[in-house]
């Protein structure tokens, strides 16, 4: 990911005029050796990128598009990552960066959390800082093809592929057949009743809204058709006994999302930590957002307690909830601060009714049953206690949740003069229906329709999530 991006002078051509920078200026014409050089000829310009792994990505997708796998620890040579900590967005001790050098005939240029894949000449160089150390040096590539990518989302597809069969002809223990319905409906069936299981306490109704919340995207930003945000309250606190104070939910979407970012919330948290990316003497540091368009936070707020929120604080949580309610965050310098867009959805674990930091579109009580002391300590599981499903089932999971976040669907003309229809006889019996129910019913309907990857919204679809959308006010009220 790109995390800071600057230029540099460097010597394009050397007395003699050997070639520098690796000669990647120069494709096939070598420049005339008796000719005497001037200044334009001599220095020049490239791009110089700070380049970071990927925060959040999650090990399986790393290795699909890798073919690695992250050792447990860096080897010695991360050193310098020690060095520089606000490079990086987010601590991790596999954390890596390197400087990108980018020379004026590469194709393609870089932007601020764009995913890149270079390909280029090693080197290494001394790090540059207050106290420099010659001892730590920083990778350097010295580019020579770049290409963008999306997380890596661009070869799920839409609708998804049929579930491979099993080479023994036996169907899958999880996806079970069941007349009348599309391959992507069993799946999506065995992805809400497994992440029910295995990470809220059995509450496949929450399932179905964090499937429908991880999936959505923006739409438009005029008028603002954004990711929908969702609060799950009335989360437990992790039980005393327990080995992990990790939501067992984080660990679930890891195993289905491209990437994923845990923001444990804590008054020390929002009061000595940066949101968003500051720069200090020439140099941009990183904050907590950002981050790569569509990844995925998980906030929690089981670490909150008493105790005074400073002005830096206060900065911090607009920044979290502008960034969650406009999708945008404000990149601060000396003078001045400058407006990114960004793409990051966002799930809040309460553990109140509501939020007390964030406002979401969406909030849904968890289950009162899952409060006992037994269904409250399935919320905290470690990674080897989660059950997985076979190998083919989990990848069928990812091929749903992530094809539906690049899917399109369409509403046919009659079926959009029912919904006008409804609507009307809606407002007709509560007056107290506006225009931002239809917009949300819409939004719902359009995230069960992508869920179930279909190529578009049918009458039956909009009841569907109409009914989803009276389950969530009911549950709501009754909290």
């Amino acid at each position: 990911m790109i995390q800071s991006t600057d230029t540099e002078i460097y010597e394009s051509l050397q007395p003699g005029r050997k070639l520098g920078g690796w000669g990647i200026e120069y494709s096939d014409a070598l420049p005339d050796t008796q000719v005497k050089l001037s200044a334009s000829e001599q220095f020049g310009d490239r791009g110089l990128a700070w380049v970071v792994n990927v925060p959040g990505e999650t090990p399986w997708r790393s290795s699909s598009l890798d073919g690695l796998i992250p050792v447990a620890h860096p080897p010695s040579n991360h050193r310098y990552t020690e060095t520089i900590p606000d490079k990086f967005p987010y601590p991790n001790p596999l954390n890596f960066g390197i400087h990108a050098k980018i020379y004026p005939t590469t194709e393609g240029r870089v932007s601020l959390t764009e995913i890149h894949n270079f390909v280029g000449i090693l080197s290494h160089e001394q790090l540059l800082t207050e106290t420099p150390n010659a001892d730590v040096l920083v990778p350097a590539l010295h580019v020579v093809f770049s290409r963008p990518i999306k997380l890596g989302l661009d070869d799920f597809p839409y609708p998804m592929k049929p579930y491979p069969a099993p080479p023994n002809g036996e169907e899958s223990a999880t996806l079970q057949k069941e007349e009348g319905s599309s391959e992507p409906a069993r799946v999506r069936s065995a992805l809400i009743k497994w992440l029910a299981a295995e990470a809220l306490g059995g509450d496949e109704f929450a399932a179905e809204w964090i499937v429908l919340s991880i999936i959505s995207k923006i739409i438009t930003r005029s008028p603002p058709v954004l990711p929908l945000t969702l609060t799950l309250g009335s989360v437990p606190l992790p039980p005393l006994e327990s080995s992990t104070s990790i939501p067992t939910l984080i660990t679930a979407l890891k195993l289905l999302l491209p990437a994923v970012n845990h923001m444990p919330l804590s008054i020390p948290l929002v009061n000595d930590s940066r949101m968003v990316p500051i720069s200090q003497e020439e140099e941009l540091l990183s904050g907590f957002l950002q981050l790569p368009q569509e990844t995925c936070i998980v906030v929690t707020e089981a670490d909150v307690a008493e105790g005074t929120v400073t002005e830096r604080g206060l900065r911090n949580i607009s920044a979290l909830k502008q960034c969650a309610s406009s999708q945008t965050i404000e990149y601060e310098y000396p003078y001045s601060s400058y407006t990114f867009k960004t793409s990051i959805n966002f799930i809040v674990l309460a553990q109140g009714k509501k939020s007390p930091f964030l406002e979401t579109d969406i909030t849904i009580p968890l289950s009162e049953a899952c409060g006992s002391p037994e269904k409250a300590a399935t919320l905290y599981k470690t990674g080897d206690s989660i059950a997985l499903p076979e190998e083919g089932v989990l990848e069928s999971f990812r091929n749903l949740v992530c094809g539906a976040k690049l899917g399109k669907v369409d509403v046919a003309k009659e079926v959009l003069e029912y919904i006008q229809e409804d609507f009307v006889r809606e407002r007709q019996r509560d007056t107290s229906v506006t225009s931002d129910d239809l917009l949300r019913q819409m939004s719902v309907a359009r995230l069960l329709t992508l869920s179930l990857h279909e190529p578009s919204i049918t009458r039956e679809l909009w009841e569907r999530g109409k009914m989803l959308d009276s389950e969530r006010k009911s549950r709501q009220a009754t909290e």
